[in-house]
C-alpha cells in the first residue's frame, strides 16, 4: 500500500494569495490518503493519473 502521509495539525493554519480570489487562509492537510491498494491498482482519485502517464497524455484539461 502507498500512502500520502500528512504531518500537518489542524489547529494550524496555512494562508497564501490567490490571483484571482485574494487571500486564502485553510487549516493545515491532516488527511492520510491512500494511493495505491495492497494490490497494486491505484484508487480511484489517483487512477486518472496513472492512465494519462501510461498513455503518455501531456496536455489535460478535465
Amino acid at each position: 500500500m502507498l500512502r500520502l502521509r500528512s504531518m500537518g495539525d489542524a489547529q494550524n493554519r496555512v494562508s497564501f494569495d490567490d490571483a484571482i480570489k485574494g487571500k486564502i487562509d485553510m487549516p493545515e492537510n491532516i488527511m492520510d490518503i491512500v494511493l495505491l491498494k495492497t494490490d497494486g491498482i491505484p484508487t480511484y482519485h489517483f487512477a486518472h493519473c496513472v492512465d494519462d502517464h501510461l498513455m503518455r497524455t501531456t496536455p489535460i484539461v478535465r
